[in-house]
């Protein structure tokens, strides 16, 4: 008889939630698990909130993309949120989640084509990475 935790585990797919900038987003990866990008304003209207609602609500990845700050109508926005993104991690620590499940990138429009590489390609790097640590149980709502 097959082990239930091995037919699940195979069937399982991440679910990654992303918050991008407007400005920043680019292109949707082709053929990735579960992802569900969410366009905001600005980055700075990102908050430990909605990164931790995300993850209650069923993500096993989450991210923030922004462009640099150099290159953002709202630098100061993303400024503070670059700021506060210590805080969010530590609060992920804290709480006993992965910190591998939470990433932050500067992409899109004020980076130069050779400094980063494109969303989707980062997308689907974080999917492996959320592959081999497995389903979030934490701080899953249940």
């Amino acid at each position: 008889m097959p082990d239930v935790l091995e037919t699940v585990s195979e069937q399982w797919e991440p679910l990654i939630v992303g918050f991008a900038c407007r400005h920043c987003r680019d292109d949707r990866p082709a053929g990735a698990a579960k992802v569900r990008l969410i366009t905001l304003p600005c980055l700075g209207r990102a908050n430990p909130q909605l990164v931790v609602r995300a993850l209650q609500k069923g993500a096993d990845g989450l991210f923030l993309a922004g462009g640099e700050c150099r290159g953002c109508p709202w630098a100061q926005g993303i400024s503070s949120t670059l700021n506060r993104l210590v805080l969010m991690r530590r609060l992920l620590e804290f709480l006993g989640l992965e910190t591998e499940r939470f990433q932050v990138w500067l992409v899109g429009a004020g980076l130069n084509q050779g400094q980063t590489e494109s969303l989707a390609g980062r997308i689907n790097a974080m999917e492996k990475t959320v592959r081999a640590l497995g389903p979030n149980k934490k701080l899953r709502d249940e």
